[in-house]
């Protein structure tokens, strides 16, 4: 106390700085960057400016507190998006083929144009092929591998984004066996896949997902693609079909494509 002209004067009290602009920024960022998709970008940011605030706490004696958490925080975003990458990268890594591929018959649409397959689901038979190789519309027959044979088509049960499944008389085409359609068709980066394509079964790994084209994949060796829209895809993992190819890359001898998965109703 001081006193003046006999009057008492009380000290005025000393305030405590709070926390630099620094080390909340460090701690928001450090909590956000817990989000996988915005840790590559936010946890590092966390983490210089917590390292900055401690260093600035030191010298003008403000609380540690959100500095130290934005750190840490900082740091184990980073850890933990190190963590999602290498989990990522053992899960795109190519997987071994364990199914064989199955024999198939190719059909080709009316008129020459367009192709398909027939396969099993739910104890019946279907025909899957594209959209575009029939104008969108579906084909009033198609013709057997002998190309002798017309099979009518009894109607249209469903319909992709560029695909179509398609109700035929078995009694018209019994044999050969079909595909086996697996009921939940499960498609992930690195598994194996068949393009059964011009009478011959191309290995390949898919690669990626394209909303617009579907999914992408990747040959072992270059293959004939041209006017194979419609062909099948079989899983590498179980042997039954999965998809159906529509289009790809490398000119005459491609070496990527991609197909639709084949969904039923």
């Amino acid at each position: 106390m001081i006193q003046t002209n006999g009057q008492t004067i009380l000290p005025m009290p000393q305030t405590r700085p709070g926390p630099s602009g620094l080390s909340i920024a460090s701690l928001v960022l450090g909590i956000i960057g817990m989000v996988p998709c915005l840790s590559l970008f936010l946890s590092p940011l966390a983490l210089i400016f917590g390292i900055i605030s401690l260093v600035l706490a030191k010298q003008g004696q403000r609380p540690k507190g959100m500095a130290i958490a934005g750190t840490v925080l900082g740091a184990f975003g980073i850890l933990f998006f190190g963590v999602l990458m290498v989990f990522a990268h053992l899960s795109t890594k190519p997987k071994p083929f364990v199914a064989s591929a199955p024999e198939y018959e190719t059909m080709i649409g009316e008129g020459l144009s367009g192709s398909g397959f027939h396969f099993e689901s739910g104890g019946k038979r279907f025909i899957a092929c594209s959209l575009h190789q029939f104008d969108g519309k579906a084909p009033a027959t198609m013709l057997a591998p002998d190309l002798e044979t017309d099979i009518p088509i009894t109607g249209q049960v469903h319909e992709g984004t560029d695909i179509q499944v398609l109700s035929y008389d078995e009694k018209v085409f019994p044999d050969p066996s079909p595909l086996i359609h697996d009921g939940n068709p499960s498609v992930s980066v690195g598994d194996p896949v068949f393009l059964l394509i011009d009478d011959k079964a191309v290995k390949a790994h898919v690669t990626r997902y394209s909303f617009l084209e579907g999914h992408w994949f990747s040959a072992e060796k270059p293959f004939v693609g041209q006017g194979g829209s419609g062909s099948p895809v079989v899983s590498g993992l179980t042997g039954k079909v999965i998809g159906v190819f529509l289009g790809g890359e490398g000119g005459d001898m491609m070496t990527e494509g991609y197909f639709e998965d084949l969904e039923m109703p």
